[in-house]
């Protein structure tokens, strides 16, 4: 409303301010017709800063919506070389929105920012602050995600209030032309990195057999230090399993009696995605956007009365990972190459559990 226009509600107030921009509308159509239907949906009231405001109702982003879209623009009447913070007034009532997107021009582009309007009393609400080199504008439209033509969304005052904000403004230092290139091969040059810790699953206490499949259910599971255990199948057997990241626990695993037999590695068929991955077990190394881990899995059926080592076997456990830098996602791949065990038929003596 022009300032100085009468008031005709009480306890309101037109004067005090001064006008240092302007304001407009544009109307939506169907892109074809000389009638805007949108202006069917253009209310005001006696309410907001000066007495005065206008209002809508929030649209859906779709033809319908946009047939029906009002958007109004607030600009200052100067440019502005500084920061500044952005403070739109909000009616008492006519409006409930709580989705209301302002965009604001700014120096080298527009930022958006959502708030809500529903509240009880006339006031002013930050947007934010900005760095202007231009003449500030701010835009609101009917437009809203939960747009269905039922919630208010008002048109009321806007001010910018120039000032020094931290974090604002992001200032490099001036380049330097005799700054030596980047030696990319050193970044990227792979580093040893602490064992990853891994969350053991306990294995499944029935095992393959299947007359060995019933469980106890009375049976808690089975406690051993260091390893992730099973409950223990009717025959009194739990597995236990658990990885063996680092060389220096790998150094220091017990011994067994009777020793393990070793038998010849048998690899899975996957294709390396890292090429500098070595066989090392227990090597972990990373650059910026590769991993390769190489740990030790290690698995056991435990004879619960006596706690002697019924069977074992150990994988290698072979981890590979690799980020695409131009993709949200990245790849992983898991290996297994079997290394020993200490049962002699170690199948057959899991089916007779």
């Amino acid at each position: 409303m022009p300032q100085g226009t009468a008031i005709h509600r009480p306890g309101c107030d037109n004067s005090g301010w001064t006008n240092n921009g302007s304001f407009s509308f544009d109307f939506g159509n169907n892109g074809s017709e000389s009638v805007y239907p949108s202006k069917v949906d253009l209310h005001q009231l006696g309410a907001g800063f000066g007495g005065h405001s206008w209002f809508g109702h929030t649209r859906a982003d779709d033809a319908q919506g946009n047939h029906l879209k009002i958007s109004g623009t607030w600009k200052l009447n100067k440019s502005l070389d500084s920061q500044a913070t952005v403070m739109v007034h909000l009616p008492d009532h006519g409006a409930q929105t709580h989705l209301a997107t302002y965009e604001i021009t700014v120096n080298g582009g527009t930022r958006t920012c959502t708030i809500s309007l529903d509240g009880s009393t006339n006031r002013w609400v930050p947007l934010g602050a900005f760095r202007f080199n231009n003449v500030p504008q701010v835009k609101l439209t009917t437009i809203a995600a939960n747009g269905t033509g039922d919630e208010a969304i008002a048109f009321d005052a806007v001010a910018f209030v120039p000032g020094h904000h931290s974090g604002v403004d992001i200032t490099l230092p001036e380049p330097n032309p005799d700054a030596p290139n980047v030696d990319w091969d050193s970044i990227n040059k792979a580093q040893d990195m602490q064992a990853p810790d891994y969350e053991i699953v306990p294995p499944d206490p029935a095992g393959p057999g299947a007359s060995s499949r019933a469980v106890n259910p009375d049976a808690e599971p089975y406690q051993r230090k260091g390893w992730s255990c099973g409950t223990p199948n009717a025959k009194g057997i739990a597995g236990c399993s658990r990885i063996v990241a680092s060389k220096d626990k790998m150094t220091k695993l017990p011994p067994f009696s009777p020793p393990r037999q070793n038998v010849a590695r048998v690899a899975s068929t996957f294709d390396p995605i890292v090429s500098w991955c070595t066989n090392t077990r227990g090597s972990h190394k990373y650059t910026r956007f590769e991993g390769c881990f190489h740990s030790t899995y290690e698995y056991i059926a435990v004879d619960t009365e006596d706690g002697s080592t019924f069977a074992e076997q150990d994988f290698d456990l072979f981890q590979q990972v690799k980020l695409n830098q131009k993709s949200r996602y990245f790849t992983l791949r898991r290996g297994y190459l079997r290394l020993r065990n200490r049962a002699v038929e170690f199948i057959a003596h899991l089916a007779a559990w």
